[in-house]
């Protein structure tokens, strides 16, 4: 053979290697993401301290409203359990239609209007509930203001959230967002507890009020940097957050924030209704047990977040995350007969909530395979919780009307089981490194 000849040869042997390997590298990377925890500008307390008060005071006045709906809609307005469902699951899912061009419009330009303009529209519908609530309690009127409420809800929570992943340490700052949401619920339950006691549930959208005033007050003093802009496509935001699903990490957040909601959402609404048979100081008094009992051990979970994931990594804690979700659910089926059942359900579902918030947030915004922004991502991972969230409390609440709340947390703890199998299963592969360079959770783990 020449010598022309046996270059051209080596030539395509080598092509042909190189071409495997760079297959073989692309199908390693899809199936081994590693989650690189630095965050983007280092920020002092005095920036970092609106933005952990603006999720405080949105979380606190979102779980004002889940809380204290249905309560309202069926003891005050006179609504059956499936219509009060179906208002819940109008303020819970529709703001996802919003989301994503809100979303890639906040990756583009910056995210301090976006938040101000949600805080403010969420505020002219919470006057709008108090008006009902006061008045004639009307249905469309309760129609629209749920309306306006959940179009604004999800897209100013998934910039915010983005906002918080955008600054300092990933973990700390996913630790300090868990602290703010838990602290934020265990609040709201305080209050909503207070007021059904005082047989004056309403009062509870006067609450909201003062708390989204005060979230918007502090909307000009978060950071408003310039965020990088992702390339500009023919393809709308929606179906590129859609398109995004096909990611592992996504898939798993996904699954793992639907699990969630799921357990938030029929803690908050359905176990209240349980108690409707009984006094009015006894409701508030078990209602305020089970929530502040929940969101003390989230906020406990959520302020050694960084040292539990980074000892335990991704897996385990996602396997530790669906136990307790699903135990906490099925105890809750004999929490009516046996008050006293609410107690450990309250504690799983705590350590559930306290971990699975920062859990999420990471692997929807860490170990990312294209170049979108980072609220685009968390929006890609809210379409199945969406979904839930329209879906669980029209479906739960006509349970509820048949079968009463037994029923309803037997079957949520089964539908919970599935959903953190996905999870723990797509995101098998998945590692945390607390830093460049240095050695992921779980390789640490093996070495020890």
């Amino acid at each position: 053979m020449s010598v022309t000849r046996r270059a051209w040869c080596g030539r395509r042997v080598t092509a042909r290697l190189s071409a495997n390997r760079l297959r073989w590298m692309r199908r390693a990377s899809w199936l081994q993401v590693a989650v690189d925890c630095r965050g983007g500008a280092e920020i002092g307390a005095a920036l970092s301290l609106p933005l952990i008060a603006g999720v405080f005071t949105l979380f606190a006045a979102d779980a004002m409203f889940q809380i204290a709906l249905p309560t309202v809609l069926v003891a005050g307005a006179g609504m059956t359990g499936a219509q009060a469902g179906t208002m819940l699951a109008i303020g819970m899912g529709v703001g996802i239609l919003l989301a994503a061009p809100v979303a890639d419009w906040s990756d583009r330009h910056g995210r301090r209007k976006v938040v101000a303009i949600g805080g403010l529209t969420m505020l002219c519908a919470t006057v709008l509930m108090v008006t009902a609530g006061v008045g004639s309690s009307s249905i469309a009127l309760w129609l629209i203001a749920v309306t306006i409420f959940g179009l604004a809800r999800t897209p100013t929570t998934v910039v915010l959230l983005a906002y918080v992943t955008e600054h300092g340490d990933k973990l700390r700052m996913q630790s300090f967002n868990s602290v703010s949401q838990r602290g934020a619920v265990g609040v709201a339950a305080g209050v909503v507890a207070l007021l059904t006691a005082l047989s004056a549930v309403w009062a509870v959208f006067i609450a909201m009020l003062l708390f989204l005033v005060a979230m918007v007050l502090t909307t000009p003093r978060m950071p408003d940097r310039r965020v990088a802009a992702p390339p500009r496509t023919k393809r709308t935001s929606t179906w590129r957050a859609l398109a995004m699903l096909r990611e592992r990490p996504i898939v798993a957040s996904s699954a793992l924030n639907t699990g969630m909601v799921m357990v938030v959402l029929l803690g908050n609404a359905f176990y209240p209704l349980g108690l409707v048979g009984l006094p009015p100081a006894e409701v508030g008094l078990w209602v305020l047990v089970f929530l502040v009992t929940r969101d003390a051990v989230s906020v406990c979970a959520g302020l050694s977040f960084r040292r539990l994931i980074l000892r335990l990594g991704m897996r385990a804690s996602l396997i530790v995350i669906g136990c307790c979700s699903v135990a906490g659910l099925a105890l809750l089926a004999f929490a009516p007969a046996v008050p006293l059942m609410a107690i450990p359900a309250a504690m799983l579902q705590g350590v559930a909530n306290g971990l699975g918030i920062g859990c999420t947030n990471l692997l929807a915004t860490s170990g990312a395979t294209s170049t979108e922004g980072r609220a685009l991502r968390i929006t890609a991972t809210q379409y199945f919780s969406a979904a839930g969230a329209l879906i669980t409390p029209i479906v739960f609440g006509a349970l509820f009307d048949v079968s009463g709340v037994g029923i309803v947390f037997g079957i949520a703890a089964l539908l919970c089981a599935v959903l953190m199998t996905v999870a723990v299963q797509q995101a098998w592969a998945v590692t945390v490194r607390p830093h460049a360079g240095a050695p992921a959770a779980d390789e640490t783990q093996r070495r020890a």
